[in-house]
């Protein structure tokens, strides 16, 4: 082989590797922009919320915590998921249980419903469920909506950027560099 072909070959996965931990996100845009659909004020705008964790919710801030899951903090990303409710109801009430939630004189209630099952090694999947269910005070249904993910990830891939782009290189160096 020529000696350009190999150093080429050599570089380039390594030059992914650091322009990996460069890369920019993409802007974030109006998902609605193209579609034509006017703004419209939440039809729950006027209802006071009280909000509460379900166990699946508690139990999996815990987990995340004491899985080593690199340097994830549950406890700052799920406020901010539940953040999003804010601007759809008059106001939002934390309430720690569903009797204190009932008690709070909200005209609804979100239970929001969070579960993670970290896939620790390759042969697993890592799963990630959400739900919130909104429903009136007396426990009638109102709305819900869930979420699913399942993924395979590389276990170089699990706590770092730089893992990825390794991970990501590695298949095509293999199969230019194959003889015969």
């Amino acid at each position: 082989m020529k000696p350009i072909f190999l150093l080429l070959v050599g570089v380039l996965p390594v030059a992914a590797v650091f322009l990996a931990g460069c890369a920019t996100p993409p802007p974030r845009q109006d998902p609605m922009a193209n579609m034509g659909a006017p703004a419209t004020v939440s039809p729950y705008s006027g209802m006071p919320l009280a909000l509460v964790y379900s166990e699946n919710t508690k139990a999996a801030a815990k987990y995340l915590r004491t899985a080593d899951y690199g340097q994830f903090d549950p406890e700052a990303v799920i406020p901010g998921i539940t953040a999003g409710f804010t601007g759809s109801f008059k106001n939002v009430i934390r309430s720690e249980t569903l009797a204190q939630a009932k008690a709070s004189g909200a005209d609804a209630i979100m239970v929001f419903d969070y579960y993670a099952d970290i896939a620790m090694n390759k042969f697993r999947p890592t799963k990630m469920d959400a739900a919130a269910i909104l429903t009136a005070p007396d426990g009638a249904p109102i709305d819900s909506v869930k979420v699913h993910s399942e993924a395979r990830h590389s276990m170089t891939a699990l706590t770092r950027v730089m893992g990825r782009s390794v991970d990501k290189s590695a298949p095509s160096s293999e199969t230019c560099c194959r003889t015969g």
